[in-house]
């Protein structure tokens, strides 16, 4: 089989989030640790975010308010602030990785993301980087909704046979291995190179 697309995840894969920058903002705001995430996180605030029915500045907002109740709102506005300044970083030996296979296929991120993502590839220098970006918040599905793929698959122009998928999160890579998609769950850069070795795409 010849693979022509590699759909693959952003956050946990190829983007990372330093744990000390959310640890300094909560401490700074006299948050208790994982304070910040919780409420960012919370299903019944992050999914309308995810689903692009609240943007990313009303998501961040309702953040803020959240945090209000357990440090002063002033605090709480900076910590959030602080935290949304940071557009991540890249995994180096994941994007090496990336980029030898998108020599050999099309390589599609496709990501559960607010509105802010298009913001953030900007800023990491990878507007140009993708065949095609598929975002939750724009298609208003998110992974692991069998809709996610179909769209995905969509933008990359390949039947799910001719397409390879990288995720971190079990659920994801067992919903795109429902759509008929050859799966991997990354764990490591040196397994997901071992494991696009064996598909022929490095």
């Amino acid at each position: 089989m010849t693979f022509r697309a590699l759909l693959a995840d952003f956050d946990g894969v190829l983007r990372r989030w330093p744990p000390e920058l959310t640890a300094s903002v909560e401490a700074a705001a006299g948050l208790e640790p994982g304070a910040l995430l919780e409420v960012a996180f919370a299903p019944e605030r992050l999914e309308p975010a995810l689903r692009g029915q609240v943007s990313d500045g009303e998501w961040r907002a309702g953040i803020t308010r959240a945090l209000s109740e357990l440090c002063p709102a002033v605090q709480a506005a900076v910590a959030v602030v602080t935290w949304a300044s940071s557009p991540g970083e890249l995994v180096p030996e994941v994007q090496e990785i990336l980029w030898r296979a998108r020599e050999r296929c099309s390589l599609v991120l496709v990501t559960n993301a607010t509105t802010r993502l298009e913001t953030d590839l900007l800023s990491l220098g990878l507007s140009d980087a993708f065949s095609a970006v598929v975002s939750s918040a724009r298609i208003g599905v998110e992974k692991p909704q069998p809709e996610f793929y179909a769209a995905a698959l969509e933008a990359a122009g390949v039947s799910a046979a001719e397409a390879l998928f990288v995720d971190d999160a079990e659920a994801n890579v067992a919903g795109a291995r429902e759509a008929g998609i050859e799966s991997h769950l990354f764990q490591s850069a040196a397994g997901l190179a071992a494991w696009l070795e064996s598909k022929g795409l490095l």
